[in-house]
């Protein structure tokens, strides 16, 4: 027995549900499960796997069909459905993985998951959507270290259940589930009417995370989950800023060349995940100076990229500009050049030790005084 790995997968085309009802669809999978017909394996492993398409669900079905029973749907950016079931010692993970397509669902039906044999009395209506991850219910915590931008959204839909609860889970990275460490900044739109119980969230819908971030400019939801946590709300400018993940510790840097799982490129961008990132060395000229009282702002010279396997590099996803330090450094020191960031998918930029601004201390004469000063 073990466990069933998904690893170094993706998906960069659009996903389109117009079928009369919706079980589980998702930009990779539509549905995983761990955990069951033990001992042959305890639960599923899904590691460094995106998807960039967007996932767009449009059901016709009648949701007054009463042949139909316990209706569920799980639509996420990456997976739709992810589970375990059977015993509980099953555990399933998924882990630095992301997803930046749109997901909407706007069906004027029902949805169907694809089991039967209720009682009509006890229908149960279930939709959960998430820009990463539909439904994530598993014995652990199934997302750590993952992410994803956009938007969600449940519109136009009107849900009447008379047999039985109606449950709608809508967040930004999951509808419902649990995670660590891992943030989503997408919009976050629910305008639908549901008879019963409907939970909205900026991260999730449903359920419980620790040390996990929204964008509450940018989602404009001010809640991250519907119910269950809450805390983790950040403006843009502070999901750019490397002091607001300092409960990550040391998974997280601003330097390239960490070896860190996340790599962020301090007021410039959000997290990106290091490991979909190609390592990129900048090399300048060296600067020097005497202090002079002004600031020094030439930008450096003979700027040069190189990659560890001496692959071609795409200029395009090389951003900003090289400067010495902040750009105006003017007080004796030595300045590192700084300044160029790149996107996901781009690199992990460090620089050569020599590329960088000295000023030097001017010489300071002293003439008819004795006794000491600071300069």
């Amino acid at each position: 027995g073990g466990d069933i790995r998904i690893a170094d997968c993706y998906s960069t085309g659009s996903v389109t549900d117009n079928s009369l009802y919706a079980g589980s669809i998702g930009g990779l999978i539509g549905s995983v499960f761990g955990g069951f017909d033990k001992p042959f394996y305890n639960g599923v492993n899904i590691a460094r796997c995106y998807s960039t398409g967007d996932v767009t669900v449009h059901n016709t079905g009648d949701s007054n069909d009463q042949s139909l029973h316990d209706i569920q749907a799980a639509i996420g950016g990456l997976i739709g459905q992810f589970h375990d079931i059977g015993e509980s010692t099953s555990t399933s993970l998924l882990t630095q993985c992301y997803a930046t397509g749109n997901v909407t669902d706007s069906s004027t039906g029902a949805h169907i998951a694809g089991w039967s044999g209720m009682a009509v009395t006890d229908d149960i209506y279930t939709a959960a959507i998430g820009g990463l991850i539909g439904d994530g219910f598993t014995n652990g915590s199934p997302v750590s270290e993952s992410y994803s931008t956009g938007n969600v959204s449940f519109t136009g839909i009107t849900v009447h259940n008379p047999y039985g609860a109606t449950n709608v889970y809508i967040g930004g990275l999951l509808g419902r589930g649990s995670a660590q460490n891992s943030y989503s900044t997408g919009k976050v739109v629910f305008d639908s009417q549901v008879s019963d119980n409907s939970y909205i969230g900026g991260f999730e819908g449903y359920g419980y995370f620790n040390n996990c971030y929204w964008n509450t400019t940018t989602s404009g939801q001010t809640n991250g989950a519907g119910q269950g946590s809450s805390g983790g709300g950040l403006t843009t400018a502070q999901m750019q800023d490397l002091a607001s993940y300092s409960a990550w510790g040391n998974t997280i840097s601003g330097s390239g060349g960490s070896g860190a799982i996340w790599r962020i490129y301090d007021g410039q961008t959000n997290p990106l995940l290091a490991c979909f990132l190609t390592p990129l060395t900048v090399s300048t000229d060296s600067a020097t100076k005497t202090y002079d009282g002004n600031a020094y702002t030439a930008l450096p010279t003979n700027v040069s990229y190189a990659t560890m396997d001496g692959a071609a590099v795409d200029r395009s996803k090389v951003l900003g500009t090289a400067v010495y330090g902040n750009g105006s450094e003017k007080n004796a020191g030595t300045y590192a050049a700084t300044g160029l960031y790149s996107v996901q998918q781009g690199y992990d930029i460090s620089y050569t030790s020599s590329s960088a601004l000295t000023i030097n201390p001017a010489v300071l004469s002293l003439s008819g005084y004795s006794g000491s000063r600071t300069y």
